[in-house]
Formats: structure tokens, C-alpha cells, sequence
């Protein structure tokens, strides 16, 4: 009882956590990383429904529409996701989080095609990012020997 009274003034003191505090409960909930404790976002490829290839674009665009008030990523899910994914061309889940979304790269080129007959490789380049990343005798070499 008085190992757990020191170990909440510990606790209510603004320095850094002291080592028992990493392994007691309830004080080391606190100090759970943000990317364990927090689920990823579903990945939108998932959400790739067949049925509606052959669609008319207006459907297509309904069906869309439909589905943006249904998904949503909090904060917290968008920061884990942001920390997993710093280390980029190390990480799966980097690649995985871009698939589907329009990314800083994409923006121009978005906003350059079609709505009726979007370009098929940039449609591609967003849907599946890890089928169309650049690689080259170069690039091999910088990630062997500099990552």
C-alpha cells in the first residue's frame, strides 16, 4: 500500500517516469507507445467491391459518396499511423496507409485528369502504390548501402 502511494506521487510529478512505472499497473498505461496501444485505419483496398467495375461512373461516384460517411480515422489512428510509417521504404504499413489515398506526389495529376475517364496509370499509381514504385540499378544500390 505505501509502495503504491510513492508510486503515485511519481507519478503525478512532471519528470520523466521512473523504471517501476514501466511495469506496474495501472501507472504504466500512460506510457503505452501510441502505435501499440491505437488500431491502425482499415485500409480503403479493402473496402474494393468487384460488383461495381462494370458501373456506370455516376454509380461509382454514389457508391463513394455512400461509403465516405461510413469511413473515418480519428486522430489518434491517423498519429500511429504516422508513427509507424516514418521509416517509409522500411515499412509494409507506409505503403499499405497510401493505398487508395491521393498522396502530396499525386495531388497535380489528380486535379489534371479526367472525372469521366481518369487516367488508368494514375489510377493505378493510387490503388496500388507497391505494384508502381520506381526501381531502378541506382536505387537498388542507395537502399543496399545507405538505409
Amino acid at each position: 500500500d505505501t509502495f503504491v502511494k510513492i508510486l503515485s506521487n511519481l507519478d503525478n510529478e512532471k519528470n520523466t517516469p521512473v523504471c517501476l512505472h514501466l511495469i506496474i499497473d495501472p501507472f504504466s498505461d500512460k506510457y503505452v507507445p501510441v502505435q501499440v496501444r491505437t488500431p491502425l485505419p482499415k485500409r480503403l483496398t479493402s473496402i474494393f467491391d468487384k460488383t461495381l467495375v462494370n458501373l456506370p461512373i455516376e454509380e461509382i461516384q454514389g457508391k463513394c459518396l455512400d461509403y465516405l460517411g461510413v469511413y473515418s480515422i480519428t486522430k489518434e489512428q491517423a498519429l500511429a499511423l504516422e508513427i509507424v510509417t516514418k521509416q517509409q521504404t522500411h515499412c509494409k504499413q507506409w505503403n499499405h496507409g497510401r493505398e487508395g489515398r491521393v498522396t502530396a506526389s499525386k495531388i497535380y495529376q489528380v486535379t489534371r485528369t479526367s472525372l469521366t475517364a481518369p487516367s488508368k496509370s494514375l489510377v493505378q499509381q493510387i490503388v496500388y502504390p507497391m505494384d508502381c514504385s520506381f526501381t531502378s540499378e541506382a536505387t537498388e544500390y542507395y537502399q543496399l548501402n545507405y538505409n
